[in-house]
């Protein structure tokens, strides 16, 4: 019942505006209680189930744990070799093995 309501509100342009409204507010809401809600939904969506936050054992439950808890400031550094380098120069460590 729940999913042929939500087809028909699809199809009808003015109704699917307001629905795409409704549901930005209620995800942001839920949000502000969990903010795990939104990749525990993709990953529930690509996989069929929800991910062990307490004991990640997958390499995306692990990535997703890691972008949410932990400083992601220098994925974007270490994502470039040249940039990388610079980093170990300035940090004084170019000539460790």
């Amino acid at each position: 019942m729940k999913i042929k309501i939500k087809s028909i509100i699809k199809e009808i342009y003015p109704l699917s505006f307001i629905w795409i409204k409704i549901d930005w507010l209620i995800t942001k809401y839920k949000i502000k209680k969990d903010i795990r809600i939104i990749p525990n939904s993709i990953y529930n969506k690509t996989f069929g189930k929800n991910i062990n936050w307490t004991n990640p054992k997958t390499l995306i439950e692990k990535i997703y744990w890691m972008q949410l808890y932990t400083d992601t400031s220098l994925w974007t550094l270490c994502a470039d070799k040249y940039a990388v380098r610079q980093f170990v120069k300035d940090k004084g460590c170019e000539d460790a093995p």
